[in-house]
């Protein structure tokens, strides 16, 4: 599963991530994308973390109709960062 981040700091200065991977067609379903977000979210935050947020966004054809692919992207914040 293609898992990517990038870091970032919360309002508060906490340091956190985005992180992003795709689901759909050969991709796996969602419930498995979220189980390897979770996953890499243990791993960028050892202490844990928190789920701030997530966005959803289905990727297109040059034509633009819905290739049955979904970027997945969650914002975390980790914890006694």
């Amino acid at each position: 599963m293609v898992m990517e981040y990038s870091p970032t700091k919360s309002s508060d200065g906490k340091k956190g991530y985005f992180i992003r991977t795709v689901y759909g067609l050969i991709d796996g379903t969602k419930k498995q994308a979220i189980k390897e977000i979770e996953r890499e979210s243990n791993r960028l935050c050892p202490s844990g973390f928190t789920f701030v947020e997530e966005e959803e966004h289905p990727r297109k054809t040059k034509w633009g109709a819905k290739n049955g692919q979904v970027d997945l992207i969650w914002e975390i914040t980790c914890k006694g960062a």
